[in-house]
């Protein structure tokens, strides 16, 4: 089976799970998803860098890295693909590696993407 069209089928991110992560802290889950915002893009160049260089070593870190990030957000889909990616880079498989970077470049998209719909729902302190 088609591992993208399966993952477009299941939510980015379980919101329950997130929240209850956060214990429905807002201000937690608020600065959570503004370390995804920084942390993801320097994370996927790396993994980007790496897989160009055919560095299995870097692209094990920063794809473990990345696992545990969106483990953090309840990302079960891009944490799964995270994980394979982790696998094929310690296995050294190229292939692999090469079939997984763009499954995982779209899941965090759409992680990106629900995050900010969850972010546009949360309460705003208006006392400042």
């Amino acid at each position: 089976m088609d591992e993208s069209r399966t993952n477009r089928s299941i939510a980015a991110v379980d919101v329950e799970e997130l929240l209850s992560l956060c214990d429905d802290d807002g201000e937690m889950l608020g600065e959570l998803l503004r370390a995804f915002a920084e942390d993801e893009p320097r994370l996927y160049g790396a993994l980007e860098r790496a897989l160009h260089a055919e560095d299995f070593e870097h692209l094990v870190k920063n794809a473990h890295a990345l696992k545990g990030v969106l483990a953090a957000l309840a990302a079960i889909p891009g944490r799964d693909l995270a994980l394979a990616l982790e696998r094929a880079g310690r296995n050294a498989n190229l292939e692999e590696v090469r079939r997984i970077v763009p499954l995982l470049r779209e899941e965090l998209d759409r992680v990106a993407r629900a995050l900010h719909v969850l972010e546009g729902a949360l309460p705003h302190d208006t006392s400042a």
